[in-house]
């Protein structure tokens, strides 16, 4: 079986007047909320092998609070093409690990993760209902596959198993 986290990076900042989209840094709540994701996954034992992240500076960043929740560095993989990516360039990402490794973490930027969460998942939930409606900063969606390879990717063919985001986990 497969796991992919996809993981929206933290609330950013638009407080630099001339910073292009890019570079945007993470605010004070991202920071945390991303720390908060990270030790709620060390805690309940989800796991990933392997993360690709957006190279944008907001992801990056993410990641790291991430980490540091976590309490563990992780094998990574930062990738330019993620930043804006759309679910068939997510896809090519995941196509290109290899078989051995069982979860992988996406971390990235919306309406990306969330129109892939959406395509992948085969059935119809209280949690999809409410990833369709929001995938706000620093929410985590967590899907399964039973497939022995990370290709091909169909659509569909994933359960969603959870849907998180900082509000729940705060609550």
């Amino acid at each position: 079986m497969k796991t992919l986290y996809l993981l929206r990076h933290g609330k950013s900042s638009w407080g630099n007047p001339g910073e292009g989209d890019f570079n945007r840094p993470l605010k004070k709540r991202g920071i945390e909320n991303a720390q908060l994701m990270g030790r709620h996954m060390a805690s309940s034992a989800m796991r990933p092998d392997f993360v690709l992240c957006s190279a944008a500076t907001r992801a990056q960043q993410t990641f790291s609070c991430y980490q540091e929740g976590f309490g563990e560095k992780l094998d990574n993989r930062i990738e330019e093409t993620l930043y804006l990516a759309d679910p068939k360039m997510i896809v090519s990402h995941l196509a290109s690990i290899p078989d051995h490794i069982q979860s992988v973490l996406v971390v990235g930027h919306n309406p990306g993760l969330q129109y892939l969460a959406l395509d992948l998942s085969a059935e119809t939930s209280e949690n999809s209902d409410r990833l369709e409606e929001k995938f706000p900063t620093a929410a985590l969606a967590v899907l399964t596959v039973e497939n022995p390879s990370w290709s091909p990717i169909e659509a569909r063919s994933f359960t969603l198993q959870d849907y998180l985001t900082p509000k729940i986990l705060q609550a």
